[in-house]
């Protein structure tokens, strides 16, 4: 489940490799929750469980409704038979009876037995009635090559149209839920700069969660040292990437840039004003955010292409201007561009 000009889809994405691969990004991961009549119980799934999936990015729950595209695909009207068709989507809520699905096994199994890790099933849709299917129809259709295609629902059940449920570590969850709340709280500490409701707490909860991060993206075993001073020759991938895909790059952009737009224009801050003692600890937590920034796109273009993105929405200005304030006087840098920015980021200070 992704953003495709700001609504979410849930679709199947075309990698244009020529062999099957499992999904890497964050926002592939859906968690199988089995229908219980008390809502705190657990236990495994069997074949005859009704069950739920949560995308764990979001929080949201895989469900169905009609589909009133008449774009014509071969798969779907194989299957349709002359009924209505249905397509995936989320939901908010798990009480939504369009979010119940069951599983079908693809080899024999006793409807009792447990469903086995690594199985490839079949999904019946239990409100109605219907199996899921695979679709050629984009959802990003204005793109020059679209990779975001439609999930459908028909009357039908087609054997070859199977999905395999695929086990994920339990560090891989953990990454992504502490990358989901960093997001949240990095946004909500904007919002209270930019209403000036900012609280010491505040401050201090957000410099340790900057200084986490660091230690996050680098995979440094020593979480006492300086977040500003970490020597990383290979920054963990798989984290940098939740960086971006749970727009913490995006908040961190945030954070750089309400200091000096707030609503209330005479609360803004001059950059001239972060050499005031008063400052210290606001200066500190940007200094942080622009060493997160650096470690987040070292040797990885997509995130490299990501921050310029961001600056090209004009904070690229107040970046500068920003740098120029809480480095030393003898490195202050000439940066009239993004790259300048960013080779004078890559470099080694004594801060």
């Amino acid at each position: 489940m992704d953003e495709y000009k700001k609504k979410s889809f849930v679709f199947l994405r075309t990698t244009g490799r020529t062999t099957a691969t499992s999904a890497t990004s964050s926002k592939a991961l859906w968690e199988v929750e089995v229908v219980q009549h008390d809502p705190c119980a657990g236990g495994a799934a069997h074949w005859n469980s009704l069950l739920r999936f949560k995308h764990l990015a979001t929080g949201y729950y895989l469900a169905a409704e009609v589909d009133d595209d008449n774009t014509s695909d071969p798969t779907r009207n194989k299957l349709r038979d002359n009924s209505p068709v249905f397509h995936l989507i989320q939901v908010p809520h798990s009480n939504d009876i369009s979010s119940i699905f069951e599983l079908d096994p693809t080899t024999m199994a006793r409807p009792d037995s447990f469903v086995p890790r690594s199985s490839y099933v079949r999904l019946r849709h239990l409100c109605t009635n219907t199996w899921v299917h695979s679709t050629t129809i984009p959802i990003d259709k204005e793109e020059d090559k679209p990779v975001m295609l439609k999930i459908g629902t028909a009357s039908i059940r087609e054997d070859k149209e199977a999905f395999a449920i695929v086990h994920v570590s339990p560090s891989e969850v953990r990454d992504l839920d502490f990358a989901n709340d960093a997001s949240k709280v990095l946004g909500e500490f904007a919002l209270h700069m930019e209403s000036g409701t900012v609280t010491q707490n505040d401050r201090r909860f957000v410099t340790k969660l900057l200084t986490d991060l660091a230690h996050f993206i680098t995979d440094t075993q020593d979480s006492d040292a300086d977040p500003l001073s970490i020597s990383c020759q290979n920054p963990d991938r798989d984290r940098q990437k939740l960086m971006r895909e749970q727009n913490i790059l995006q908040e961190i952009f945030h954070v750089l840039k309400t200091p000096f737009h707030k609503k209330d224009e005479e609360a803004n801050l001059k950059p001239e004003d972060l050499s005031n003692p008063s400052n210290a600890q606001l200066r500190h937590i940007l200094r942080l955010c622009y060493r997160v920034l650096k470690y987040a796109q070292q040797d990885y273009r997509k995130n490299q292409t990501s921050i310029e993105a961001e600056a090209d929405l004009g904070t690229t200005k107040e970046i500068v201007e920003t740098i120029v304030n809480i480095t030393p006087m003898s490195v202050q840098p000439d940066c009239s561009t993004l790259r300048d920015l960013e080779d004078f980021i890559d470099q080694d200070f004594n801060y």
